[in-house]
């Protein structure tokens, strides 16, 4: 029998896996080869060593019949020239494109190797990894068929990939180097675009509207779905049709509500206005016509879409554990110490996640803005965000290199803020640790 293994003595390799450790008198010789996958020199108790040639072909059996009778592993006998019965023994671990194969003799473990399918190449060599040829379950009619299904139900997505994001992407990035208005051939003019963007002045005008916006939708719409989701989580009668109604709201976007929104804060006939004047004697404001208001307006108008973000804080605030409420009233905490140490820790995540989304979508304001101001983002510039200054570029004034580079510096901002983001939430934010499976 093999020698007992000592406290400590299991292998680990690149994978953090306990693996059998070979027995010192079971060698496997250091070779590459690509017709056999390897010898290795093995003893049965009682016997001499003797040679076993583990090769391709042997290998392939033992895969094809593992993987067309859907068993978790199967063994080929392997006779030698003394008459010993030894057994290889293919099955899958963790990973379907990793392999183990065992030589077994009289159900004792003999030497064991990885096998990796991702070289084209083979390596033996003891206590390490060995990989095989690519094509050593291709010649499977199983796996070629399950590899032809397998491209052509992926097939659409890689075709769209490549033709509407991927080509885009590297597009945008040629065009932003050259002078480009879609008639005439792209001229190269290198960093002049982005050299003729800093010494524009509706350039930095748009990224101050931007960031105004955002410094006020942002925070405003955070606090105004987390309060909705707490409303919403109370054990109420008919709690199931409020939840409806406030998320009903979100279903409609785009250009339906800002021909809404466009009436309901209109200075002259407008629902708000005629209740200010109705209800408290106020003057309403000019809102969307007047340069002060035109920005608070819009964020407004961004209120009508809290059901998204209400439905993700209302399931955050489900998965708080109750019994954490529990010790906290046993410690005497009230309504606002639970909520300030307890459900705000717990859904930090979900917080930071909208806080992100919530800045990538107001840099991207567009289409609210375009409808009510017709595309020109007045009054007086005053609603010309980033997005809409890029639109006028690209298809009023044909300058697809210049809106090119925009772009492209719009995507470094973002990027910018969303690494900013995420490491200054590093000590502000809780993740519960998982729960490590018994």
């Amino acid at each position: 029998p093999w020698p007992a293994r000592r406290p400590g003595q299991a292998a680990r390799h690149d994978d953090g896996q306990d693996q059998p450790v070979h027995p010192p008198h079971l060698v496997a010789r250091m070779g590459y080869v690509r017709a056999s996958i390897g010898r290795m020199v093995c003893t049965a108790p009682g016997s001499k060593p003797e040679r076993v040639r583990v090769t391709k072909l042997l290998l392939r059996r033992a895969a094809r019949r593992m993987f067309t009778s859907s068993k978790s592993d199967l063994c080929s006998p392997y006779r030698t020239k003394s008459g010993a019965t030894w057994k290889l023994e293919l099955k899958v671990i963790d990973n379907p494109l990793t392999l183990w194969y065992f030589m077994n003799a009289d159900s004792t473990l003999g030497c064991s190797t990885r096998i990796s399918l991702r070289n084209d190449w083979c390596k033996v060599e003891k206590g390490k990894y060995m990989t095989v040829l690519k094509s050593f379950l291709s010649q499977s009619k199983l796996a070629r068929r399950e590899a032809l299904t397998f491209y052509a139900f992926i097939s659409p997505w890689v075709f769209g990939f490549i033709a509407f994001t991927l080509y885009p992407i590297l597009a945008s990035f040629y065009y932003s180097l050259t002078q480009y208005d879609i008639v005439n051939p792209a001229k190269w003019v290198g960093a002049g675009n982005y050299q003729e963007l800093l010494s524009d002045r509706l350039f930095w005008q748009s990224i101050k509207v931007t960031v105004y916006f955002t410094a006020l939708s942002v925070p405003l719409g955070i606090a105004a779905s987390l309060g909705l989701a707490m409303l919403l989580n109370q054990k109420v009668p008919g709690l199931s049709v409020f939840r409806t109604v406030y998320y009903l709201p979100s279903v409609i976007t785009g250009v339906a509500v800002a021909l809404l929104f466009q009436w309901i804060l209109n200075p002259d006939f407008g629902l708000v206005n005629y209740l200010l004047f109705k209800l408290f004697h106020l003057k309403g404001p000019g809102w969307f016509y007047d340069r002060y208001w035109a920005i608070p307006a819009f964020v407004v108008m961004g209120l009508w879409g809290l059901g998204g973000p209400m439905v993700i804080y209302l399931a955050a605030l489900q998965n708080v554990p109750t019994e954490l409420y529990e010790a906290a009233e046993l410690d005497g905490a009230n309504a606002v110490h639970r909520f300030r140490n307890v459900t705000l820790p717990m859904i930090s995540p979900v917080i930071l996640f909208t806080f992100i989304t919530g800045i990538i979508g107001s840099f991207q304001a567009f289409t609210q803005i375009y409808v009510v101001t017709t595309g020109r983002g007045g009054p007086n510039y005053a609603t010309l965000v980033y997005v809409l200054y890029l639109y006028q570029q690209a298809f009023r004034n044909f300058r697809m290199g210049f809106a090119s580079a925009q772009a492209w510096i719009l995507f470094l901002i973002i990027f910018g803020l969303t690494l900013l983001a995420l490491r200054a939430s590093r000590s502000r934010v809780y993740y519960e640790a998982p729960t490590e499976a018994l």
